[in-house]
């Protein structure tokens, strides 16, 4: 099964901030039946891209400010990656990104607003993860 760890969906998390990562995997961990593999970096993501590509994540998501490149920049890096390009995303950021709202339509990507409302998280999250 693509995206899976012991038959368990992973999630690969990119977010810079340590302890919005830490929320975040606490959060999936304990409200879905998810695996998050967790990134601090872009930079990271892309050194181990091969491994990334080996473990088929189900879902990408990404904090929009990295310290390298944006959530939309690393997020066609990874789909430019041959396997990864059906790999769905959702992103999270803290700042207002009005002026991209187009892009992450074209994309498919949901887009979400820290502090953001748990239930539409976790409902987005469901709906990116379906079979």
């Amino acid at each position: 099964m693509q995206g899976t760890m012991h038959g368990v969906k992973t999630i690969l998390l990119v977010e810079d901030d340590s302890s919005n990562a830490e929320m975040l995997e606490l959060l999936i961990h304990t409200e879905t039946p998810y695996h998050v593999w967790a990134f601090q970096s872009a930079a990271d993501v892309l050194e181990r891209l091969e491994e990334v590509k080996a473990l088929q994540p189900a879902l990408f998501l990404l904090d929009y400010h990295l310290s390298s490149m944006t959530a939309l920049d690393l997020y066609d890096r990874l789909h430019s990656t041959d396997g990864l390009e059906q790999i769905p995303a959702m992103v999270i950021t803290a700042s207002l990104v009005n002026e991209l709202e187009p892009e992450f339509m074209r994309r498919n990507i949901p887009l979400f607003y820290k502090p953001f409302e748990l239930d539409d998280f976790l409902s987005s999250l469901s709906r990116c993860l379906q079979d």
